[in-house]
């Protein structure tokens, strides 16, 4: 439960206790791989974790930082190209990727080009995805 009124808050938690069996936890501070860091006047959300781990799944740990998410003028079709050998990975990739548009909508705009080739993809695909990771 969240709001800016705390006893309306308190109220409401009052009135479930009496139909249900409830725990009162506090104030969040990781939800779904999400951190919460919460201030007076501010809450921010992180998946620095997530990434991390991300980073070291795909074994991207040691690479190089990019500024950008995607290359200038970058031309990714469904119709050319080699063929990338590992759909699942690629997939978990991409899948992965979408999530981190929770904390990073900055990725927003190349991980929904990406998602387009869930179903046929190329190596382009996939080196574009770790240009992402970068």
């Amino acid at each position: 439960m969240i709001g800016n009124n705390e006893i309306y808050i308190a109220s409401i938690n009052k009135e479930f206790k009496k139909g249900f069996e409830m725990i009162d936890f506090g104030h969040v501070h990781y939800y779904l791989g999400i951190e919460v860091t919460q201030h007076p006047k501010s809450i921010f959300l992180s998946q620095k974790k997530y990434t991390g781990d991300l980073l070291n799944r795909f074994g991207m740990t040691k690479c190089n930082p990019l500024t950008t998410p995607m290359e200038k003028n970058i031309n990714l079709t469904s119709i050319e190209g080699k063929e990338f050998e590992d759909a699942t990975k690629y997939r978990q990739l991409v899948g992965s990727l979408n999530y981190l548009t929770t904390t990073r909508p900055d990725i927003s705009f190349v991980v929904g080009i990406l998602s387009r080739f869930m179903q046929k993809h190329y190596e382009g695909h996939w080196f574009a995805a770790k240009i992402v990771l970068r």
